[in-house]
């Protein structure tokens, strides 16, 4: 019985319940778990008269028992969530013609415009988990947008043909599934016959690295609840669930209800060293085609988890995992820099006992797979020679297994080169991004959605837009100064250049500053040195900016935002802007109203002095020439909707002009 002295299942009641409530100080070390309920009225439990408590299990079975709950809430309310966002729309609509004939009163409206947000709200959540949108804002309600990233994503992502290892082609569900299943299994469900155990003393050898004085205490200090929830709070609210389907915003929005819970099981695996609960440590392996103790809970971590296969969006198996952890999971990137920290340290001896060539075993990654069982993949690296015969480069191709590349590399579609980049080098990126942009068709983004993808992609254009109807040196204001706040490339770049000025005269940053000092800028004063025939157009750039650097090292500016706001172009604050964005806007009403406000509304009578050859009569009234002040201030439908509005909120106010109307709505 492990300890328990008695273990009984039996039907409970209310009645029971309660009786066990009034005598529960008899027997203060009993312990009850009630399973989910079945078809009948009652709920099977498990009792066990003395029973140390387990926080992870009583967490683990709160969570199972809640998932009936929000699976009927879900069913209840958001089932078909785009149907209810419709009808709701219908009702709203509905309602407003209610309460403008004074049928009923604008409160109802207020409460279907609360209930339309939810859910607006709770469909957009959906979709965004499903496209997986990083560069969107939240206020953006690109319905159509995310239909179509999810529907390329879904097809783009399925996987509907495989080779097994006897190259046969398996092409239904079945068959597919039990391959992945087998070739996971075998993947990381098995132990590495090859990686051995390393002797601590070979370690300590390697790393010579000791622990300053009083660090070894900080590293077994209990962990307080504070940092608990700066951890869970730190993560990313939409991160991918696990099996269970809890993501992090969940924990999160739920935190003042099952906050106790989540920091008694974290403090039960520290103070145990154990997962005793191995549901915890459960994760999802999704396919993606890419071709058309302190060391004992680390331990429990990484040698405990579990593994489903998520195969075309169903989850296929259930194994335990027998190679550490994988890419995703928090610890792993810890690991794996101690894991780094022991090979270059393998390598640093190699290259003090000359050894250090391009053969494996002098590289020591041999010893450093033995160690760790990680491994150089062979299909994603590749080798680059200068000077070297055909002859030898066959010989490292047939050692190492790796792919003989060309140069120059490309990062990102663009070459690493030392010289300036030319137009030339810049053709396949050019070309990714004109094969976006004719992927995100107008059809499909929002005014919102198109602001952003100028903000991500398009900010830094030279070439005049006919027929724009704001400048692009417009554009670049800030909100507060009339305009759409976007960064201007140019004038950030020149913050960016400035900032690493500053930081190569303080010496400090990446190891790129410390070659520049010891290699570049030797012993010479940066401000009065001159370019050499060797040196780099990047740093002949770094040169160029001296003058300009000293006036803005002068001002105090010590972020890159400081130095940008000092260098970019500025206009005076305009009284309206807060009449355009202000929190909840509608991010096309406010672009548009934006257009209005600058005068740039593409009314007839702006059309015709474009050469437009159509009538210049208003499209409301017909009565006057269609101006951007007649249109909304003066024509007879204008001054009829603002007499209505301005009457029931008890204003009384007359017609004027567009310049006073702005004041005296700043001014209220």
């Amino acid at each position: 019985m492990d300890g328990y002295d008695s273990l009984m299942t039996f039907l409970g009641t209310d009645k029971w319940v309660k009786t066990t409530e009034v005598h529960a100080p008899r027997i203060p070390k009993s312990h009850v778990e009630f399973l989910a309920p079945g078809i009948s009225d009652h709920c099977l439990a498990i009792a066990w008269l003395s029973k140390e408590s387990n926080p992870m299990q009583q967490l683990f079975f709160k969570l199972k028992r809640l998932k009936t709950s929000l699976k009927a809430l879900n069913h209840n309310h958001y089932n078909n969530i785009f149907a209810c966002v419709k009808q709701k729309k219908l009702e709203l609509e509905e309602q407003h013609i209610r309460s403008l004939n004074f049928v009923d009163s604008f409160q109802k409206v207020l409460q279907l415009q609360n209930e339309l947000y939810l859910l607006e709200e709770a469909k957009n959540m959906f979709l965004r988990q499903k496209a997986k949108i990083q560069w969107l804002n939240d206020g953006d309600k690109c319905t159509k947008l995310f239909h179509f990233v999810v529907s390329t994503k879904t097809n783009r992502d399925t996987i509907r043909v495989l080779i097994d290892g006897q190259r046969k082609r398996l092409e239904s569900y079945e068959d597919m599934a039990v391959e992945v299943l087998r070739f996971y299994t075998n993947l990381i469900g098995t132990k590495n016959s090859e990686v051995k155990s390393c002797d601590p003393d070979t370690l300590k050898e390697l790393l010579q690295y000791s622990l300053p004085l009083g660090s070894s205490n900080e590293l077994v200090n209990k962990v307080t609840r504070d940092e608990i929830k700066d951890a869970i709070f730190s993560q990313g609210n939409d991160k991918a669930p696990g099996p269970d389907g809890y993501t992090l915003y969940f924990f999160k929005k739920t935190w003042p209800i099952i906050g106790d819970d989540v920091v008694a099981a974290i403090t039960h695996l520290f103070r145990k060293s154990y997962m005793q609960c191995s549901s915890f440590n459960v994760t999802c392996i999704t396919l993606v085609p890419k071709i058309p103790n302190p060391s004992k809970w680390v331990e429990a971590c990484f040698t405990t988890a579990r593994y489903s296969i998520s195969f075309n969006g169903s989850l296929v198996g259930f194994f335990k995992g027998a190679r550490g952890l994988k890419q995703g999971d928090p610890i792993s990137l810890l690991l794996f820099v101690l894991s780094m920290n022991v090979l270059s340290s393998i390598l640093n001896k190699a290259a003090i006992r000359g050894i250090f060539g391009f053969h494996t075993r002098y590289l020591g990654l041999t010893r450093q797979g033995e160690i760790s069982g990680l491994k150089l993949n062979a299909h994603k690296c590749e080798s680059f020679t200068v000077g070297i015969s055909p002859r030898k480069i066959e010989e490292i191709k047939w050692i190492t297994c790796f792919n003989h590349g060309c140069l120059p590399v490309r990062y990102l579609g663009v070459p690493l080169v030392s010289r300036i980049l030319s137009e030339k080098d810049c053709v396949a990126l050019i070309d990714n991004i004109r094969d976006r942009l004719h992927k995100w068709s107008r059809r499909h983004l929002s005014y919102a959605g198109r602001l952003e993808l100028i903000k991500t992609v398009m900010q830094s254009s030279e070439k005049t837009a006919t027929g724009a109807r704001v400048s692009w040196n417009k554009l670049f204001l800030s909100k507060s100064e009339g305009c759409l706040g976007l960064k201007e490339i140019k004038s950030w770049n020149k913050s960016c250049i400035l900032h690493l000025i500053r930081k190569i005269l303080a010496g400090d940053g990446s190891l790129w500053i410390v070659w520049i000092k010891a290699y570049v800028i030797k012993n010479s004063n940066f401000w009065i040195m001159e370019d050499g025939i060797n040196t780099s157009w990047s740093f002949r750039k770094l040169l160029s900016m001296r003058p300009q650097a000293a006036s803005i090292f002068a001002s105090g500016a010590q972020s890159i935002k400081d130095i940008w706001h000092l260098i970019r172009n500025k206009e005076d604050k305009v009284t309206w802007h807060k009449l355009i964005w202000f929190p909840l806007h509608v991010p096309k009403y406010s672009i548009i109203t934006l257009i209005a406000f600058l005068g740039r509304l593409p009314t007839k009578y702006r059309l015709i002095r474009t050469r437009f050859n159509i009538d210049s009569n208003c499209v409301l009234c017909n009565d006057s020439m269609e101006t951007r002040d007649y249109l909304f201030l003066h024509c007879t439908l204008a001054n009829l909707i603002w007499s209505f509005v301005l009457n029931l909120n008890g204003i009384c106010r007359g017609s004027c002009l567009w310049g006073t109307h702005i004041s005296w709505a700043c001014a209220s």
